[in-house]
């Protein structure tokens, strides 16, 4: 894993992959399959619906959040929980590809 000891500056995320104040801090960790970041969502907002090609794993920290897969309810997500989007039904616009 390539591991980042000067991340460098937090960054707004950008307003057309997320609602309301985010703040995202540079990538501290990198494999072939995984960037590892902290985010930090404000009250009330969130992300536009996305897709990870090889999942997701959500660990919050602080404050409660909702995640929701594709065609599924959303699920409470509270610190020290983690959470996995499956790559089958990823958090997607679009649909995510297929294992090949």
């Amino acid at each position: 894993m390539k591991h980042n000891s000067d991340p460098g500056p937090i960054e707004k995320g950008p307003s057309d992959r997320f609602t309301g104040d985010v703040w995202l801090w540079p990538s501290v960790g990198q494999t072939t399959h995984a960037d590892i970041r902290n985010v930090m969502f404000t009250p009330g907002s969130r992300s536009a619906w996305h897709c990870h090609p090889d999942g997701q794993v959500l660990h919050v920290t602080n404050g409660l959040g909702l995640v929701q897969n594709r065609g599924e309810s959303p699920v409470s997500c509270a610190p020290e929980t983690p959470s996995r989007a499956s790559r089958a039904n990823g958090t997607g616009m679009a649909p995510c590809p297929t294992p090949s």
